[in-house]
């Protein structure tokens, strides 16, 4: 990123040819192309596996236990808020207006009606027949491979319910989807080690072209991310710790420290889930049956900071783009932020692949992943945190619900 940075400032103040896209930065451009294309390639795949293996996680729906319920319950209403917030923020700090250059780029791929046609609606309107009345596809083959991911979502929920409802019949889908699924991440994983080449040549081809422009708007961006991770981390969850858990989120935050700073340090749910079961049990004293369940079902489908941040990165570039969303857009931002969240793989830069599925639902340029790609990694780290930030909350929460009392053994 630093590197990209640097040499695209050099090339755009020193090459007279740098706002037609310098011969330097064609030579690099290829990279960027190819990070994206793998981006886009693996969306509907990922779509397909993570979102049935999320609900095959969480067991049979149609007849979950009343802890299972409850923990559901808590993750869906927190990532939901915290979805919510980033649209709130977002709209209200407006950090992609007033970038022309960034417009220009983005805008290529696009059609030129980017006005959202709403005018007229009820909310009835747009809510049924704009919204939900779109997502129940036809023909499932006909959405995969156009990639609708609001009907492959749709579909995937409901295909993934009911075999999950087969019992010991519905075995052998979910071990090849489960199959599937972990092909997709070491995908995931083997994309991210391009990743810095990628983000290198991306960034390089946008500061060329845009100079100072490009640094500003991605300044704000971050900023506007990290006062709602900041928001969420440190006022929404303690707030929920405090008066439904009914424990002191200082005296929490101590004792899940490690695990916090595990989090920080790898980026991943995964990587700081036995840390945080060890924090959890030990230090704060939840029950080890309530803990065994919801911290594992959270590293896997609670991501309060992806959905933020990926609610966020939606509207961000539409703003830069001029894209007037208006409330179906906002309404499917929404979901769809709250439903990758869920399907995102607790793994480094995931919520990086599924931002497409919201961009791609939106209309919204792919290349927009680029543009934020870039600082994708402090923020992934940050998000990441108030992820499992969120699920030891959760624990807490779950446990004072189901009547338990805590007893750390530290």
């Amino acid at each position: 990123m630093f590197l990209g940075l640097i040499l695209g400032l050099l090339i755009h103040f020193f090459d007279d040819q740098a706002n037609t896209l310098s011969h330097y930065a064609l030579y690099v451009k290829p990279l960027g192309v190819i990070f994206l294309n793998l981006l886009k390639m693996l969306i509907v795949p990922l779509v397909f596996s993570t979102i049935f293996m999320s609900v095959a996680n969480i067991g049979n729906i149609l007849s979950l236990g009343r802890l299972a319920k409850k923990t559901v319950l808590y993750y869906f209403v927190t990532t939901a808020m915290a979805s919510i917030l980033g649209l709130i923020l977002v709209n209200i700090m407006q950090p992609g207006l007033h970038a022309p250059q960034l417009k220009a780029m983005l805008t290529q791929s696009m059609p030129p009606t980017l006005v959202s046609a709403q005018e007229g609606k009820t909310l009835f309107d747009i809510l049924i027949y704009d919204t939900f009345l779109q997502v129940i596809p036809t023909n499932i083959f006909t959405s995969l491979t156009e990639g609708s991911v609001l009907q492959i979502i749709f579909f995937t929920l409901v295909f993934a319910i009911f075999v999950t409802s087969l019992g010991s019949k519905g075995k052998p889908i979910i071990d090849f989807m489960k199959a599937v699924e972990q092909a997709v991440m070491t995908m995931i994983l083997w994309v991210m080690k391009f990743a810095p080449y990628g983000i290198f040549a991306l960034i390089l081809v946008m500061v060329t072209q845009t100079g100072t422009e490009a640094i500003s708007v991605m300044l704000r961006y971050m900023l506007t991310v990290t006062i709602g991770l900041f928001i969420h981390g440190f006022i929404v969850l303690p707030l929920i710790l405090w008066f439904f858990g009914k424990y002191n989120p200082f005296i929490f935050s101590k004792h899940m420290l490690s695990a916090l700073t595990t989090a920080f340090s790898t980026s991943s749910s995964a990587a700081a889930l036995p840390v945080t079961l060890e924090c959890v049990k030990d230090n704060a004293g939840v029950p080890e049956h309530i803990a065994d369940f919801v911290v594992p079902l959270g590293a896997t489908v609670n991501m309060d900071g992806t959905a933020l941040y990926e609610s966020v990165a939606a509207i961000f570039i539409a703003q830069i783009v001029g894209y007037q969303l208006g409330l179906t857009d906002q309404v499917i931002i929404f979901i769809l932020a709250t439903l990758a969240a869920v399907g995102a793989a607790a793994i480094p830069s995931a919520g990086l692949v599924t931002m497409g599925i919201v961009f791609k639902a939106v209309k919204l340029p792919l290349e927009g992943i680029g543009l934020i790609a870039g600082v994708d990694r402090p923020l992934d780290m940050m998000r990441t945190t108030v992820n499992v930030w969120g699920d030891a909350v959760g624990a807490i929460v779950v446990s004072r619900f189901e009547g338990e009392k805590l007893k750390p053994k530290l």
